[in-house]
């Protein structure tokens, strides 16, 4: 081989191994040797017919429950013992499955803004720096999630049900069943200790014998804290947690809440589930609004393409807006995975109402189908 073919060989092999070298590092994303940085996320689009005794129509749109999202990880080390994280993860919804209700003010069969979709529906969910510790645990600063948010749906079927209230139909208007007057909507009556996402300073404990604590403080001078449980027992799996969060700091009518949820699965498939949430009032408020889900399931393996789950749950919300008054909720539904990363999903729910002072309202059924794509 002569002089000018080796210096050819030579540029195109460094060359070559020029263009290979961003793609080796840094997971495909992001310019730092220090840090693997990732994409990932999903798309979550289900359709819904809802009936509420007078209006009814079909929609499509984002699921809110689980809404479609992207985010970027990126993780490197401090040192052996001490490793940082960093999260941005934002929602995107073109029409968003928590604002569709088949009444809007005028007659059945009109679609109103956020029926019909918009390009507004952008929103933040997660912007967070993580400090992890071998021996001593996790701080997080950021906009996140704080101590006891999710603390209530440690049970049930992500795209079928979970917490302590039903995942659609919360915007659907009720119809009185004597007047026929349009009311307040479904979501109105439902009772959720949940927490949420905010700008938070958070600690978490390393997990000692499958139980994890975890304290928070926000910007609304609102504090947290959970405990959570993981853990298996021969062929039964359990896992649980429960929070308390102090809400004075953000409301004027409410001082705290708390709730748990549990889930206990066998290996044979069956599993059963339950949630409870509770809001403590300010003193004189004459109401004390609570809520609970139970639910029973069933995954097996029922197809080549994938684990098949049933769920069906029935729960109760008191006292939400009123004393007295309470929603019921029943949901039946089955989820299917088709592909790796991949599922399809479908069910019933029924929502039905019963006002203080009597006040009653016709039932309101949803039927919905959906997708789910995770990359």
């Amino acid at each position: 081989m002569n002089i000018k073919t080796t210096l050819k060989t030579s540029v195109a092999a460094a060359a070559l191994m020029a263009l290979m070298a961003p793609a080796a590092q840094a997971g495909g994303v992001g310019s730092s040797d220090a840090f693997d940085t990732t994409i990932s996320g999903h798309f979550n689009k289900v359709a819904l017919y809802h009936d509420n005794g007078e209006d009814d129509g079909i929609y499509q749109a984002d699921n809110s429950a689980s809404m479609s999202r992207a985010r970027i990880v990126s993780k490197g080390k401090i040192n052996e013992a001490l490793s940082v994280s960093g999260v941005f993860e934002w929602g995107m919804q073109a029409a968003t499955s928590s604002s569709i209700d088949p009444y809007d003010g005028v007659g059945a069969g009109t679609a109103n803004g956020s029926e019909s979709g918009s390009t507004n529906f952008f929103g933040l969910r997660h912007s967070y720096l993580a400090f992890t510790h071998k021996q001593f645990g996790k701080f997080t600063i950021g906009h996140t999630s704080e101590a006891s948010d999710g603390i209530t749906e440690i049970n049930g079927v992500g795209n079928l049900q979970y917490g302590t209230t039903g995942l659609y139909a919360g915007s659907v208007t009720l119809v009185n069943s004597s007047t026929k007057a349009r009311g307040s909507d479904v979501g109105a009556f439902g009772v959720s200790a949940d927490g949420t996402r905010t700008s938070v300073f958070r600690y978490n404990t390393p997990t000692f014998a499958g139980i994890t604590l975890g304290v928070s403080h926000s910007n609304e001078q609102n504090s947290g804290i959970d405990a959570k449980y993981s853990g298996k027992f021969g062929g039964i799996a359990v896992d649980a947690g429960i929070g308390y969060k102090n809400t004075a700091g953000s409301s004027t009518t409410q001082d705290a809440q708390w709730g748990g949820s549990i889930t206990v699965a066998h290996d044979s498939g069956i599993s059963a589930d339950f949630s409870y949430s509770e809001l403590d009032m300010v003193t004189g408020t004459n109401r004390d609004p609570q809520g609970y889900m139970v639910g029973l399931g069933y995954a097996a393996d029922l197809t080549s393409m994938g684990k098949t789950q049933f769920r069906v749950a029935y729960g109760e919300s008191e006292d939400a807006t009123a004393k007295d008054d309470e929603l019921t909720t029943w949901v039946i539904g089955v989820e299917q995975a088709v592909a790796k990363g991949v599922a399809v999903y479908g069910g019933y729910q029924n929502d039905s109402i019963d006002q203080a002072a009597g006040v009653s309202y016709d039932d309101v059924t949803t039927v919905f189908a959906g997708t789910k794509v995770v990359f």
